[in-house]
């Protein structure tokens, strides 16, 4: 096998890495979402019934509107910082950089990959970024499963 296919390999490898570490940050955002989501509208409607069973007609509609706009603002509020918390390829490259201490390896190799004309010591390092690459693993890099926005969810329930 030639060095140069050798080398494409392992730079193949190393970018598949940064890729799983985009979608597990991704994932955890789009988690949040549902979960937050899921325990601002069983909140409200537990409330509404609540409501409805303790106050009187028109402080029950009072009450109701109220949450009902809270909940929307709720809503509209988690999806605008999930929305901010997706991460591009360079963005999951940097955070994986300062989580595993790869000191911009990785945002360097993610920036250089797709230029033509790379630098004599470009090979080394992709070698250098390739012998680490347990470090900055997805699941050392992100080690929840779930996202915190769980908990919530759970009390609101």
């Amino acid at each position: 096998m030639s060095e140069t296919r050798r080398d494409e390999q392992k730079l193949w490898l190393i970018l598949f890495q940064i890729k799983g570490v985009r979608s597990r940050l991704n994932f955890l955002a789009m988690q949040r979402w549902l979960f937050a989501g899921l325990a601002i509208l069983i909140g409200a409607v537990a409330l509404t019934f609540f409501a409805a069973a303790s106050l009187g007609p028109l402080t029950f509609l009072g009450v109701a509107i109220f949450l009902l706009l809270a909940a929307i603002v709720g809503i509209i509020r988690e999806t605008m910082l999930v929305r901010a918390m997706r991460t591009s390829p360079a963005r999951a490259a940097a955070i994986a950089d300062t989580r595993s201490q790869m000191k911009g390896r990785l945002t360097t190799v993610l920036a250089l990959a797709a230029t033509p004309k790379r630098s004599p010591l470009w090979a080394y390092l992709v070698e250098d970024t390739y012998g680490r690459r347990e470090e900055f693993e997805p699941a050392r890099v992100a080690p929840r499963w779930l996202s915190r926005a769980l908990y919530p969810l759970l009390a609101s329930i």
